[in-house]
């Protein structure tokens, strides 16, 4: 009966907030690692350019996707991501699950691992910048712009051609996927006349 009187006055005298393991929100200080709101990300986004190290990964592998959704949970420490890969024509809806860590960094297991780090935030658009080791060992940079409209502005497509030459991405690995088609238009055709 002590130690559970004693552990009621921790608890009480700690406000409520006891430590969680390395790696996960909310941070001592009550404020996620990324912004002050981190569930401003939370909602409709769409990919507009893509450029990685390894070219194959975004022209017809596992990171030629098409986002479409994000939902951030803060009191889990995570974030859930919706969206299209289009892969050898085929189009296939998937999702995958981020750690927030107290680096700064999303950990997401998909094709691998990635550690994907936001560089540059407003309210309709982001930059990524993703590190994927795949299940080979290989290491990819990838960096992707995602906005909330249809098309880059050109601040973006600046602001994410300075990133490319800062993280050595060539030019010509870049893919404007605002200009390739959207994916989901597919998969409501295939829906409507197939299922």
């Amino acid at each position: 009966m002590k130690i559970l009187l004693l552990l009621l006055g921790v608890v009480l005298v700690c406000d409520g907030h006891l430590p969680l393991p390395d790696g996960h929100l909310p941070l001592p200080d009550g404020r996620p690692p990324l912004w002050n709101n981190l569930a401003k990300l939370s909602g409709e986004w769409n990919t507009l350019l893509v450029a990685a190290t390894n070219f194959d990964k975004i022209s017809n592998g596992p990171f030629h996707g098409y986002m479409r959704k994000a939902e951030v949970d803060i009191p889990n420490g995570r974030v859930i991501v919706k969206f299209s890969v289009m892969t050898n024509g085929l189009c296939t809806e998937k999702s995958a699950v981020g750690t927030i860590g107290r680096d700064k960094f999303i950990n997401v297991g998909y094709a691998g691992q990635n550690n994907v780090k936001i560089l540059h935030y407003t309210s309709h658009s982001i930059i990524v910048h993703n590190v994927n080791v795949d299940g080979e060992g290989n290491t990819t940079e990838m960096l992707g712009l995602l906005g909330r409209r249809l098309h880059p502005d050109d601040n973006d497509f600046a602001n994410f051609r300075e990133l490319m030459r800062e993280n050595n991405i060539p030019e010509e690995n870049l893919i404007d996927m605002s200009k390739t088609g959207n994916v989901t238009i597919y998969i409501y055709i295939y829906f409507f006349f197939f299922s």
